[in-house]
């Protein structure tokens, strides 16, 4: 892969990772990208096309497989990060302070 296509690459990956997917309009994915349409279009088809495909959903976009399972993955782990969080939280929530936690707040105050 070329250098410029590797840039377009990371660029549409990013785009991906912010929004789920691209659109599968290479004209639009052109402007969005700032770049002529027929170059784009050259370099997607000779480069890129085959790190994208068609989203499940039926909704005329395109994603890379690999960063939406790493995306989905990630969010289930920050899922159970909180869950844990939350659960910690109510677990302390109505107990009283420890003494050394409460010195150490006096010392701040002062």
């Amino acid at each position: 892969m070329s250098g410029e296509a590797q840039g377009l690459y990371m660029w549409l990956l990013s785009q991906q990772s912010r929004q789920g997917s691209i659109p599968a309009d290479l004209g639009k994915l052109a402007r969005m990208a700032r770049m002529d349409p027929e170059h784009f279009e050259q370099l997607w088809s000779q480069e890129i096309a085959a790190c994208f495909e068609p989203t499940d959903d039926g909704s005329q976009r395109l994603h890379n497989r690999k960063l939406t399972e790493i995306l989905e993955e990630r969010d289930q782990v920050l899922a159970k990060r909180s869950a844990a969080g939350a659960k910690g939280g109510a677990a302390t929530a109505g107990k009283p302070s420890s003494s050394k936690s409460q010195a150490k707040l006096k010392h701040r105050r002062s």
